[in-house]
């Protein structure tokens, strides 16, 4: 009677391991599942000597997120103060071919001292805004009388997940 009580003790051990190894498992999935996420994130910095042939800065951004809201923001280092504002025209082209385009100022003022030598600049650009069409859009950035103090210009695209809880209507 003892041993076979015993026998029993032991598989009812077997059987909970087994399922303490599976559930662990499990976790473990989810767990790697969920840091497998796109960061909220992405920047690309392209200095002054690797513009395209145009002499353009040239992004590309991932726009296919549809629950999201985008922000793009614009910065850059100089190696002094700018006398003038920095003028640039902001092409976009869309993933079926449109393109956009616009020209816009960073006033020289809005350069911060962020070292002895380099000044750097952080601009919004868009905030909170849905694409027009959903999918890769290209951005490119040319800048007008590029200065030569310009070390390059970077790209900042966030996205942030909208709202999308729904309210009771009476």
């Amino acid at each position: 009677m003892e041993k076979a009580e015993a026998a029993a003790r032991e598989r009812e051990k077997a059987i909970r391991q087994k399922m303490h190894k599976k559930l662990l498992g499990i976790i473990t999935g989810l767990v790697l599942l969920m840091s497998c996420s796109q960061p909220a994130t992405l920047e690309k910095y392209i200095s002054s000597d690797a513009r395209t042939e145009e002499g353009a800065y040239r992004y590309e951004l991932d726009l296919t997120d549809t629950v999201s809201l985008y922000s793009i923001a614009f910065y850059t280092l100089l190696d002094e103060h700018l006398a003038n504002d920095l003028a640039m025209e902001v092409s976009l082209y869309s993933p079926s071919g449109k393109a956009y385009k616009e020209k816009v100022t960073i006033p020289a003022g809005r350069f911060e001292t962020k070292g002895y030598y380099a000044k750097e600049c952080f601009v919004d650009y868009r905030t909170d805004f849905q694409p027009v069409e959903y999918g890769h859009w290209w951005l490119e950035l040319d800048i007008m009388d590029h200065p030569e103090k310009l070390r390059g210009m970077g790209l900042r695209l966030s996205k942030q997940k909208q709202n999308t809880s729904w309210e009771k209507i009476n």
